[in-house]
């Protein structure tokens, strides 16, 4: 209805005949941009301020790896979004704005500091039962954050590096309770601001079991026509929203040996995603080229990674910008 016209910006989308440009009013981009610089502004004044407080030495490391690690992800998740953002000098003067290379850079120290502090001392009791959230794999989550954020920099062997320390076993979940509530569950399911694109379901490969696990077949008509269909994940409100998977870790391995022309290296990684959803293994013939494993890449992606916020970076990385709404958000 009219009380929703800016968000309507991002709801037509992708029926060209609907679509409109993003407004700088528009609420959801300056919540975005607010959200992720209030949650930077909570990880400054842990590092700025806990000098002069008593804590217990791994009480103190792991609030400092829990503070670094998501500046890193808020820093990360902004630059995906926006062409430049400010990362220092945030509370004076209008800072500087720092490029995607800059901003990756930073999110990459942060993250290697953070771990650092994790693995220096061993945590305390106090930080793992009482301060760290129920579910958060610290650890394991600043390793994965390491390799997602080296692959989107481009610094391949580091990526490799990194997914190679996470244990094939390795769980992260941020949890919610019927209390507090999975935030993505009213806008999937009660008010359904959002639907999956019907190509989702349309282009997948015959029998492949995340087309269900993640969607349904029920067709729904979005605003402006689009053609959806409704999502099959978050339908309750205690359902724990995964920070990473082992098909990310899995892909994030295939595309830098892709990139580095390791070709047999990538389709094994590849056939490992392949298998878990129930996909027939590939080879040299079927993937020939480095294009051709990067192409399956993206399709791996893009259905083991379906609703975590990543397919917008992967457009971008992937050359394939163009089919998004835009590249880059406006400033709100």
């Amino acid at each position: 209805n009219a009380t929703q016209s800016t968000t309507r910006e991002f709801q037509r989308f992708p029926t060209p005949s609907a679509n409109s440009r993003i407004e700088e009013t528009n609420v959801d981009v300056l919540d975005l941009w607010v959200k992720h610089y209030a949650v930077v502004k909570s990880a400054d004044d842990i590092l700025d301020n806990h000098a002069p407080v008593t804590l217990a030495p791994g009480t103190r490391t792991g609030m400092l790896a829990l503070a670094r690690l998501h500046k890193a992800i808020a820093f990360a998740t902004l630059i995906e979004a926006f062409e430049q953002i400010p990362i220092a000098d945030l509370g004076g003067a209008p800072p500087a704005f720092a490029d995607r290379a800059t901003v990756l850079a930073e999110a990459l120290d942060l993250l290697a500091t953070a771990k650092a502090d994790a693995t220096g001392t061993p945590l305390s009791s106090e930080f793992t039962g009482g301060i760290v959230a129920p579910g958060l794999d610290l650890l394991n989550t600043i390793r994965a954050m390491q390799a997602r954020y080296a692959i989107a920099a481009g610094r391949y062997e580091d990526a490799l590096t990194f997914a190679g320390e996470v244990p094939p076993t390795a769980r992260s979940v941020v949890t919610y309770t019927t209390l507090d509530k999975n935030p993505f569950r009213d806008p999937f399911h009660g008010v359904r601001f959002f639907g999956a694109l019907s190509s989702f379901r349309a282009n997948a490969e015959s029998g492949d079991a995340r087309v269900d696990m993640f969607t349904t077949d029920t067709v729904l008509t979005g605003f402006g026509g689009a053609t959806l269909n409704a999502m099959n994940v978050y339908r309750s409100d205690a359902d724990s929203i995964p920070l990473f998977s082992q098909d990310e870790i899995a892909l994030i391995r295939a595309e830098a040996h892709a990139r580095a022309g390791r070709l047999p290296e990538a389709i094994a990684q590849i056939n490992v995603v392949r298998s878990g959803a129930a996909l027939q293994m590939k080879d040299a013939t079927d993937l020939p080229t480095q294009q051709a494993v990067l192409d399956e890449i993206f399709t791996q992606r893009t259905y083991s990674l379906f609703a975590r916020g990543l397919h917008w970076a992967d457009l971008r990385r992937f050359g394939r910008i163009a089919q998004a709404k835009v590249e880059s958000l406006p400033y709100p």
